[in-house]
């Protein structure tokens, strides 16, 4: 005869208990049903109204947000050349520099700021000719601008379950009521 474990899973009597992973559930993968309880052009507006819906008493689970229309957005924040490769690289270099330093400062019996400040300055400056060299041999590939992306919908839509669409319109219209 095995194992207590052995006999228990020989018998059934071993079950998962560990919930699937969320990505699993379809209804995660589609779009939300319900019923429209408000529209709105700006996403804090949407938020708003399901701030004052969750307040309100609406469980979590039955409200939505749907956006509409959606674009993506990459907003151009800084041009990128030979000077931010540089100083982006000293910087990144300087920190690898810092660190090692501090592991050198932590086992050395003279525990002084030497060996940071050398760190910084060595990484600094290792960071930025491998930098540069890395920028250089890039050519037609290197970035000329630094950017941020974002997805933006046109327009957004607050859905609820149809058990809770009656108080959940009473709610949003007395927040447009202005209370």
């Amino acid at each position: 005869m095995g194992t207590s474990l052995d006999v228990g899973c020989e018998n059934s009597l071993v079950t998962n208990s560990t919930p699937p992973p969320p990505w699993t559930d379809r209804s995660l993968r589609a779009v939300p049903g319900g019923e429209e309880v408000g529209r709105f052009d700006h996403y804090d507006d949407a938020r708003a109204l399901v701030g004052r819906l969750l307040v309100g008493g609406i469980s979590p689970r039955q409200v939505s947000i749907i956006g509409s229309g959606v674009a993506a957005v990459e907003r151009i924040v800084a041009r990128y050349g030979y000077g931010r490769a540089a100083m982006t690289s000293a910087l990144t270099g300087s920190w690898v520099g810092v660190f090692a330093g501090l592991l050198f400062a932590t086992v050395s019996p003279s525990a002084t700021l030497a060996p940071l400040l050398a760190g910084g300055l060595i990484g600094a400056g290792i960071g930025m000719m491998a930098g540069m060299l890395l920028y250089t041999t890039r050519g037609a590939n290197r970035p000329l601008y630094r950017s941020t992306q974002q997805l933006i919908a046109s327009s957004y839509q607050v859905i609820v379950d149809p058990p809770v669409v009656g108080k959940a319109r009473q709610l949003a219209a007395s927040a447009d009521g202005g209370e």
